[in-house]
């Protein structure tokens, strides 16, 4: 009953693909932002979502791994 703010993933060629494909389109059903780490673009969406908690320029791939959850389906 508690969506994420936002859904991290990266998939092969930035496609909608595998176990991460599932929680893509559940996410997009959902409404909820998903930001592609293949997508070159990353970055600029990643920051209109966490701005007020860190400006870009401290949006290091570091950054992301440490502010994340990973959850493994396998």
């Amino acid at each position: 009953n508690t969506p994420v703010d936002f859904v991290l993933v990266w998939t092969p060629g930035g496609k909608t693909v595998g176990g991460s494909g599932q929680s893509i389109r559940m996410a997009e059903l959902k409404g909820i932002p998903v930001i592609n780490l293949a997508d070159p673009n990353w970055k600029d969406k990643l920051e209109k979502i966490i701005t007020e908690d860190a400006p870009l320029e401290e949006v290091t791939d570091d950054w992301v791994v440490e502010n994340m959850y990973l959850t493994d389906y396998t």
